[in-house]
């Protein structure tokens, strides 16, 4: 009987160490998504906000691999002792003189899923913020601020003035664009005679 105690204090300490990681293994997952969440945030409500993709890139590899690091660490930790817990009862049973068809069913067989889970959502939200930059960045027409302002003010107004609004606004910046670089190109001549 002492060596089935003993097997049950050793089930019992695998059995609270792996619970205890499951209280904070999520926060790591909550502390590596945040700041790619507020990234893809930020980008999505401030279109001017944009970071040069390698940047975005190195940051992103960064957390990914610290979080695949920490996984991994955890995956090998939840499996070495849910082997320990597995071990200790099968060891009871066989003091008991109980057999293997009188063990209980319904152990995982692929151990460490979850782990798998939030390595693949951290990918996912680091695919996304890459994408989300890169849409931004690549945005063909920035609007200028005193038309945003515009829309902002008025609300109520209908959508078909709002685009006539918007038209006449960015016909008007073209147009200073282009008398701007007709401008350039005169210089330009002038400078060459």
């Amino acid at each position: 009987m002492e060596k089935i105690e003993a097997l049950e204090q050793l089930r019992k300490a695998s059995s609270d160490n792996y619970h205890h990681r499951q209280t904070y293994e999520w926060k790591m997952c909550i502390t590596i998504w945040t700041p790619i969440v507020a990234f893809i945030g930020i980008s999505l409500t401030h279109p001017e906000a944009w970071i040069p993709r390698l940047t975005l890139i190195i940051a992103c590899l960064f957390l990914a691999v610290i979080h695949l690091l920490w996984q991994l660490n955890l995956k090998a930790s939840n499996d070495k002792d849910a082997d320990k817990i597995l071990e200790c009862e099968q060891e009871m049973r066989k003091q008991l003189g109980l057999s293997e068809s009188e063990a209980p069913k319904g152990f995982l067989v692929f151990k460490g899923w979850p782990h798998y889970i939030y390595l693949f959502i951290t990918i996912g939200l680091i695919i996304l913020a890459i994408y989300v930059n890169d849409l931004k960045r690549n945005q063909i027409v920035m609007l200028p601020n005193e038309l945003n302002e515009w829309i902002e003010k008025n609300p109520e107004i209908g959508f078909k003035k709002k685009n006539e609004y918007v038209v006449d606004i960015l016909r008007k910046h073209v147009g200073l664009y282009e008398k701007q670089q007709k401008d350039i190109d005169e210089n330009n001549k002038t400078q060459k005679q």
